[in-house]
This record gives structure tokens, C-alpha cells and sequence, in this order.
């Protein structure tokens, strides 16, 4: 008993920090101002072995994070290890024929997952995506870069 509790603390101890990195957010507006949403992440062994055991899916936090971004309701389409697709009606504001989506602020999910003791002892959270990409309906792409607030995004057709 004794050399396994070694074991696990020595595992623990000697570990690498973990990370979880946001890679790439894709929001694709439709006509109608509901939009397509595809999250892809990089998991550490830790969230994957979190993920298997059922105790923690980045998708289950995303899809609540995404529930104050539209007017309408938030649907999980699917996710794996490695990312999300959802679905979230009433995104862009449409005014004639310019839609403008609302701004999105991941620093307060980092604020929150940092202020557990654990989880910011053992993971570095980066919740800004490499890539943000807007799509509109007539196929104009805003992009952003390794920005943690991404802008209200306006674009006429």
C-alpha cells in the first residue's frame, strides 16, 4: 500500500504541468443569425483521463459558456478528445442586411477554472484560440489571432 501511495505522489510530483490550449474557433453565421459553431482543443493526458471517467467534458462547459452568446437556445451536435459543434440560435443582430455578432470574453472562464486550487496547480489554461474565424452568410471571414476577447463583429452583405 505504502509504494503504491509512493507511486501515485512521485507521478504527480514529477508530472509536467498540463495545458488546455484552445486551437480554433469557427462561428459560421447563417441567414437567419443562428450559427454553426466547431471548437477544436488540445487536451493534456490529465483532461483526457478526466474526459474517459466522466468527471470533467470541455464540451458540456463550452455549450453552458455558449448559452449567454445567442438569444436562443444552445445545441450540442457532437464532441470527441479533441473538439465541439454546436449550434446557437439567434447570434448576429440583423439590421437590413448587416449582421453584427456579439462580442465574446473567455477571461472570466479562465478566472473561474484558475481559482480552483487544484486545477491551476496542476494546469496552464490558455482559453484564447490560435484562430477565430466569423463566416458570413455570403462567405466574407473575419479572422482574429490569440485574442482572449474577440470584438462585436459587424459585416454588411
Amino acid at each position: 500500500m505504502f509504494f503504491l501511495l509512493a507511486l501515485v505522489l512521485i507521478v504527480f510530483t514529477a508530472a509536467p504541468v498540463s495545458a488546455i490550449v484552445a486551437d480554433s474557433l469557427t462561428i459560421e453565421i447563417q441567414e437567419n443569425g443562428d450559427a454553426a459553431v466547431e471548437v477544436s482543443y488540445t487536451l493534456s493526458w490529465l483532461e483526457k483521463l478526466g474526459v474517459f471517467f466522466k468527471v470533467g467534458d470541455p464540451a458540456i462547459y463550452i455549450q453552458k459558456a455558449c448559452n449567454d452568446y445567442g438569444r436562443g437556445k444552445t445545441t450540442l451536435l457532437s464532441s470527441d478528445m479533441s473538439g465541439a459543434s454546436l449550434r446557437i440560435e439567434g447570434v448576429a443582430v440583423i439590421d437590413n442586411r448587416t449582421y453584427t455578432t456579439p462580442a465574446i470574453d473567455f477571461t472570466q472562464a479562465e478566472i473561474i477554472l484558475q481559482s480552483y486550487p487544484i486545477i491551476a496547480q496542476l494546469l496552464t489554461i490558455d482559453l484564447s484560440p490560435t484562430v477565430t474565424n466569423i463566416i458570413f452568410p455570403d462567405g466574407s471571414v473575419t479572422t482574429y489571432h490569440d485574442q482572449i476577447l474577440i470584438p462585436a463583429t459587424t459585416h454588411t452583405l
